[in-house]
């Protein structure tokens, strides 16, 4: 046998070999692909809030808030948020810019964490807040969680009651095996 003759042929063995490694890798691919990927989320979540001025003056507003639910991708949901509430913004007619942090933990004790920004606006006896937000990050499964998405509030003056709507994309790369 020549030289190029089995120079061909460790070249065919070595493609051969490098394409079964391949096939081998290629699922564990795509379900990290597919761990990865953004899946819809939405959750729905009563809460309860207090709210105090943030210093010794106005113009900002400190509301702790927490809350309990469901969610897609967490089931039983838990909330614990604060938002900073500028009351000497107008983004519109009766509201004030909010920034929102947001803490969702399922029943185990994964976790997602979301910053917001938006606006709550206020008439005599309820208030609305409209936010969007970005997932920060999380725990468990959720560890390195992306995703985004909007949340909307109906506020009861009276009472600091709430329900709040999440909607939009999450991924769960802590999940991967």
């Amino acid at each position: 046998m020549n030289r190029t003759t089995q120079l061909t042929r460790r070249v065919a063995r070595g493609s051969v070999v490098a394409a079964l490694a391949l096939s081998a890798l290629l699922p564990g691919l795509a379900q990290a692909d597919q761990a990865r990927a953004l899946l819809p989320f939405q959750a729905r979540i009563a809460e309860t809030s207090v709210a105090v001025p943030c210093g010794p003056t106005l113009p900002q507003l400190c509301v702790t808030i927490a809350g309990s639910g469901r969610s897609t991708l967490l089931g039983k949901t838990s909330e614990a948020a604060t938002v900073v509430v500028d009351l000497s913004s107008n983004p519109a007619p009766g509201c004030s810019a909010e920034v929102r942090t947001t803490t969702l933990t399922a029943a185990n004790g994964d976790q997602i964490t979301m910053q917001a920004t938006g606006q709550v606006c206020f008439g005599p006896t309820t208030g609305t807040a409209s936010d969007a937000y970005v997932v920060t990050g999380g725990t468990g499964r959720y560890s390195g969680a992306s995703g985004s998405g909007t949340d909307s509030a109906s506020i009861d003056r009276a009472s600091g009651n709430a329900v709040s709507t999440f909607s939009g994309t999450l991924s769960s790369p802590g999940s991967l095996p």
